[in-house]
């Protein structure tokens, strides 16, 4: 029993803070382009299938808006966005994995971390696609969009 009143923060906070106050996003992805989606486009697109299901019957689409965007080039938006230096780091994968168990990461979790972003290295870089615009007869946000719409959530 630990009878020391004062509580440390976790080291998983630590880092959290600590990343956060250096504005710094470490993830193995390296220069891979992703596509990218925002929950508004999302929740836009499910109405519509909800209002119009005889449309939508057995069909899957997969949304994106019209970017490619690698984490570096995310790192710039948001910096230019927010006016304050963010800055991507891709580390190397055993330095990853060891800086998240420090953290107190799951090894589990680490392992699906590196699936998601470290993967898309070797893969070709994913294709954007119309069907936000096609089925809500909207553009889809863009990513700049989303950093000025969140912009005091960010901050």
């Amino acid at each position: 029993m630990n009878i020391n009143s004062q509580q440390k923060p976790s080291p998983d906070k630590e880092q959290k803070k600590q990343a956060i106050e250096e504005a710094t996003q470490k993830i193995v992805c390296g220069r891979a382009k992703l596509t990218l989606i925002d929950v508004d486009d999302i929740g836009l697109v499910a109405a519509k299938i909800i209002t119009e299901p005889e449309v939508h019957l057995n069909k899957s689409y997969e949304l994106t808006n019209g970017e490619k965007l690698s984490f570096a080039e995310m790192a710039n938006k948001l910096s230019s966005g927010l006016g304050k230096k963010i800055q991507y780091i891709s580390p190397n994968l055993l330095q990853f994995y060891l800086t998240k168990r420090k953290e107190c990461v799951p090894s589990m979790f680490i392992l699906v971390l590196i699936m998601l972003h470290y993967f898309p290295r070797f893969q070709k870089t994913p294709k954007t696609t119309q069907w936000v615009k096609n089925i809500t007869g909207h553009e889809p946000k863009s990513f700049d969009d989303f950093v000025q719409s969140n912009t005091k959530q960010l901050q």
